[in-house]
């Protein structure tokens, strides 16, 4: 099919070259119109899911992929690249539902075991990872995105290890109250992903504006669903600790001295937010009556 003396297929290629030569937009507009030509086919939309991708416009490039995959649904790239932008938004659970469909419509598919083991690798399930990334090494040993994956993974599971190492030098005599406090709190830090000083607030995601106003409550319940997210994460790489670390990790906290101190903390920072929930229904629910 032809328009305007221009085919599909040159017009396609226009748009991966200028995708090449890095000039993102103007491979969106080509695919675009590649698309006009050929509405049927899912190759312009996966132009335009890279292209926007390269753009740093996750949103786009989702939406992109998905009308792609609407398209050709058994097609095991658009899947993998669907994982790839699921695990940019860090969205693991459709990450890896995306990257399984691509290993399963393709078996021998290096870069859909490869994005698959990135996604288990940022979840944390170290020995899965490893198997999809032999698996993609297995089949193409030259494959960038696997190597680059392996190397990570290498690291990862390095620095896991050194981390259960310092965990167990830490734990020491967990009747001592600052060595509870110390190995707790390195077991906490490593549970939040990341050192105090990148996870030093009281309520983990609420920004620090606004904590003592009405603003502040509203922030608190619209951050409702986060904290519940980051909890279950946290449980999940809980649960990646060997027993004897779970172990000596409820004996700190059980620690008279830190279970007053978590009381305190919760106090601290829940109260303020339920004394103005408690000022505003007094203040709507009966004052303000009594007014008219």
């Amino acid at each position: 099919m032809e328009t305007g003396g221009e085919s599909f297929d040159d017009v396609a290629r226009r748009a991966f070259d200028l995708y090449v030569a890095n000039e993102p937009r103007k491979a969106i507009a080509m695919a675009k119109y590649a698309s006009t030509i050929r509405p049927e086919s899912e190759y312009p939309h996966r132009i335009r899911a890279i292209s926007y991708r390269r753009l740093r416009r996750p949103k786009k490039a989702l939406q992109a992929a998905l009308e792609a995959i609407a398209l050709a649904p058994r097609e095991p790239l658009l899947h993998s690249l669907a994982a790839d932008l699921y695990l940019d938004r860090n969205d693991l659970p459709l990450a890896l539902k995306y990257a399984t469909t691509a290993t399963r419509l393709d078996p021998d598919m290096a870069q859909a075991h490869a994005s698959k083991a990135r996604v288990l690798l940022i979840s944390q399930r170290y020995d899965e990872a490893e198997a999809a990334i032999d698996r993609a090494l297995a089949i193409d040993p030259n494959a960038p995105e696997s190597i680059s994956t392996h190397a990570l993974l290498v690291r990862h599971k390095r620095a896991f290890g050194m981390s259960l190492n310092h965990m167990r030098d830490a734990a020491g005599d967990l009747t001592d109250i600052e060595q509870c406090r110390s190995f707790a709190g390195l077991v906490d830090d490593f549970l939040r992903g990341g050192p105090p000083a990148q996870t030093n607030q009281a309520v983990p995601g609420i920004p620090r504006i606004g904590r003592r106003s009405l603003l502040g409550a509203a922030i608190l319940l619209l951050h409702i669903p986060i904290m519940l997210t980051s909890a279950i994460q946290r449980r999940a790489k809980f649960r990646l600790l060997p027993p004897d670390v779970r172990a000596h990790y409820r004996t700190a906290r059980d620690h008279p001295v830190l279970r007053r101190e978590r009381r305190l903390l919760r106090i601290a920072t829940v109260g303020p937010y339920f004394a103005l929930l408690v000022a505003f229904i007094v203040f709507y629910g009966f004052i303000v009556p009594r007014s008219r």
